[in-house]
């Protein structure tokens, strides 16, 4: 297995990476828009928006994986940022790079893999949006067009990106590693104790500017009978498939 390479300029991506206040991050519509998008045009299983640090690549949206993210040195995003080039993998069953990396032969089981790199607006290649599927594929000169121009749209969120002072408060005050320890696990939103801290911190900036705040709670009906019913794992489903449907109709700045 050839492990990913390093950049040249790696301290200062991962510090131009840091300053985006992306990794360990809650979901947002925005990206997520791009995702969905990429996997209704590419008819593909997974899509990841991937964001590679030192250690790991971490997924800002991802459909079609149980997991946020995977080491760095087997990922084929690692691979993929050191060009601006879209990196295609056609069968990685048959590449030397990658026919014995864990990730090909044990799970998500990597076959097919074509990943667009990412730049910020600092110009620095942060990860990638990419397409994978677990079994080969052919990916035409009208495929690699169509992500490349998927990737412009991603950028341009970069740039346009907003949130609230108090999201921004949380990001800025936390490494990564406590962000983590602030999000649900499965629905990659702020869990209670991020929650009850953003409140607090929201009351305060609305008494200060004088501006009105507004608090939705919302209860999920018959909930109980669902897990009582089918069983846990649809009742984990259902929440997932609220959550993105919330997603959908919120502005950025809002928190879930």
């Amino acid at each position: 297995m050839l492990r990913a390479p390093i950049p040249e300029n790696e301290p200062e991506r991962i510090a131009s990476l840091r300053r985006m206040l992306l990794l360990s991050s809650p979901d947002e519509e925005a990206f997520e828009r791009v995702t969905r998008t990429a996997r209704r045009l590419f008819d593909a299983p997974i899509v990841l928006l991937s964001l590679v640090d030192e250690r790991r690549q971490w997924f800002k949206s991802c459909i079609g994986l149980p997991i946020r993210e995977t080491a760095r040195d087997i990922s084929f995003c690692g691979h993929a940022i050191m060009d601006d080039a879209v990196f295609v993998v056609e069968d990685a069953r048959q590449d030397p790079r990658f026919f014995d990396n864990p990730l090909v032969t044990g799970e998500p089981h990597v076959v097919f893999y074509a990943g667009r790199p990412l730049r910020n607006l600092e110009g620095f290649r942060v990860g990638t949006l990419c397409v994978i599927d677990d079994v080969p594929r052919h990916f035409s000169c009208a495929d690699r067009k169509a992500l490349n121009d998927l990737g412009y749209w991603v950028e341009a969120i970069f740039c346009s990106r907003e949130l609230s002072e108090v999201q921004k408060w949380v990001l800025q005050e936390f490494d990564e590693v406590r962000r983590l320890s602030l999000l649900d696990p499965m629905l990659n939103i702020w869990n209670r104790g991020a929650s009850e801290a953003l409140l607090e911190r929201e009351f305060e900036h609305a008494a200060r500017a004088s501006l009105p705040l507004s608090l939705l709670m919302i209860d999920v009906d018959s909930f109980k009978e669902i897990n009582d019913s089918h069983g846990h794992p649809l009742g984990d489903a259902v929440l997932i498939e609220f959550v993105k449907r919330l997603l959908m109709q919120l502005r950025s700045y809002d928190i879930i």
